[in-house]
């Protein structure tokens, strides 16, 4: 889990995520950003979360031999099931483990706060990116 043991849950309040009026978060040292194990991972199944409060995928992300196969549940039906399958993601993958509805979400999958709420997911279209690398 996070330190302060929940994961991000966009807030309408706080909408519309504009870059303009987020505020800077307080500093954190090199070695809490270098705690975190952000990796490249290729998306290889995604299904409907349908138990989720908000709607959500469960999406299975394979990481490299080293890691292998970890699962989220993710809020970005912005994309359809074949935007998704096959793209580079970037995910934390620990984080810990929380359980989403029927899913158990194993690491956050990282994106862009667009100024409506949705997420657009980082990720890459170069070839020589592949799955397992870290981000750094």
């Amino acid at each position: 889990m996070s330190p302060t043991g929940k994961f991000h849950r966009i807030d309408p309040e706080g909408l519309p995520y504009h870059p303009e009026s987020l505020q800077r978060k307080p500093d954190v040292g090199l070695s809490e950003l270098l705690a975190l194990d952000v990796r490249v991972g290729r998306v290889v199944s995604v299904e409907d979360n349908d138990g989720a409060r908000d709607p959500a995928y469960a999406i299975s992300v394979d990481f490299g031999p080293a890691i292998g196969l970890l699962v989220t549940s993710a809020k970005v039906r912005n994309y359809g099931v074949d935007q998704l399958l096959g793209r580079l993601v970037v995910g934390v993958i620990n984080l810990g483990s929380r359980k989403i509805a029927s899913v158990l979400s194993e690491f956050l999958i990282l994106g862009a706060l667009m100024p409506d709420g949705t997420v657009k997911l980082l990720g890459f279209d170069d070839a020589e990116v592949v799955p397992g690398m870290s981000i750094g």
